[in-house]
């Protein structure tokens, strides 16, 4: 599923949409090729927290953001939640099961 963006600065989408993870709906947006790179927002922001990096991202990596639980278009935790098994069950849906051969970058959630 393709999904144009309203920012020009932004590469085109490799591919988007709405995977099941563990019982809940998660955004993700994809772009670019190679050795994946997934980029965690923090907890006072969704996946827009790196518009102004994935341009230069994308040129050397496959890079995945996504919106967690209860942040931009991903469902609300109807409890508690787990974000490394959501994280987890992102790289399944997406037919990532190995990360090791790739990168995570986050931002502190300021607990």
């Amino acid at each position: 599923m393709q999904s144009p963006h309203s920012d020009p600065a932004l590469p085109s989408v490799a591919q988007s949409g709405i995977a099941a993870v563990n019982g809940a709906r998660v955004y993700y947006e994809t772009y670019g090729a190679s050795a994946p790179l997934v980029l965690l927002h923090a907890g006072i922001a969704d996946r827009r927290q790196w518009d102004d990096q994935i341009a230069a991202f994308a040129q050397h990596h496959l890079v995945i953001r996504y919106d967690h639980r209860g942040w931009g278009r991903s469902d609300a935790p109807a409890g508690p939640v787990a974000f490394h098994e959501d994280l987890y069950g992102l790289l399944c849906a997406l037919g990532i099961a190995r990360a090791g051969a790739g990168h995570l970058h986050g931002r502190d959630d300021g607990d």
